[in-house]
């Protein structure tokens, strides 16, 4: 089963932020690897909305924005941190052309 993670309204979370989504997520299903998680957010993400073939991941020939997230020194998983519900204090939008 394919299942994609976005977010659209206020209804499950208190912001707009898909890091608190993915948190959430993780709360409800804690055994689902967090690689999945984020390739949920990601790829399944723009392939749910019929952009799979533009955005999603990074390689050649897709668009992009791109942000760059601050990681403690501490963290071991750092997939497991991304979906630990990051706040935008820890997050930077880079520019992409």
């Amino acid at each position: 089963m394919r299942i994609a993670i976005g977010t659209d309204s206020l209804a499950s979370v208190e912001d707009l932020n898909l890091f608190a989504e993915l948190a959430e997520v993780r709360r409800l299903a804690p055994g689902i690897p967090a690689a999945r998680l984020l390739e949920s957010a990601t790829i399944r993400g723009a392939a749910a909305l019929g952009f799979g073939d533009d955005y999603g991941s990074i390689e050649p020939g897709k668009r992009a924005d791109l942000i760059a997230v601050r990681v403690p020194r501490a963290v071991e998983d750092v997939e497991e941190y991304l979906v630990s519900g990051l706040q935008p204090d820890v997050i930077q939008w880079l520019e992409t052309d």
